[in-house]
């Protein structure tokens, strides 16, 4: 079963059931599986696509991970920067686009697009179904890259896709 099939089951059999607790913020799987939803239409609407490499440059914890999740619903290739973000972006390959908050204002490559996450973009209304790539679709091409230094203090991207 994807992650965007297990939060939309929870959805569906008990969508006042809490799904994620971060701090003072309480999601439920209902709530959570809606707010996925609508980020990652959102994305796909400004041209984030399946298979492309986006970064996550956004500190808030919730927003972090609620914008992670939606681009596994897109089917993207996720990986969140540290304050080592520089060294961490010339190491990605292909970077389409950095995803950061409003409160993010940091300073990128000028041939690395900058997208900006709003809090009404949780006010939307949900997409409609055809809107987004198919769950299983998207499952197939999601991918997920992480950070190691080994014994040179300099980051070496790894990819975590979905045919591991």
């Amino acid at each position: 079963m994807l992650l965007s099939q297990f939060f939309r089951a929870g959805r569906n059999h008990d969508p006042n059931k809490m799904a994620i607790h971060c701090g003072a913020i309480h999601l439920s799987y209902g709530r959570l599986f809606d707010d996925i939803e609508r980020v990652a239409a959102r994305l796909s609407d400004m041209g984030v696509r399946p298979g492309d490499t986006v970064a996550v440059d956004i500190d808030k914890p919730i927003s972090h991970w609620l914008t992670t999740l939606a681009m596994m619903r897109v089917g993207a290739v996720s990986v969140s920067l540290t304050r080592n973000f520089v060294a961490e972006v010339a190491c990605i390959p292909r970077l389409a686009a950095v995803i950061s908050g409003p409160s993010e204002l940091r300073s990128f490559p000028s041939n690395i697009r900058q997208i900006y996450i709003e809090q009404d973009w949780l006010d939307a209304p949900l997409p409609l179904r055809d809107a987004l790539t198919p769950m299983a679709e998207a499952g197939e091409l999601v991918g997920r890259i992480c950070f190691t230094s080994g014994t040179s203090g300099q980051p070496k991207a790894i990819l975590l896709d979905s045919k591991l």
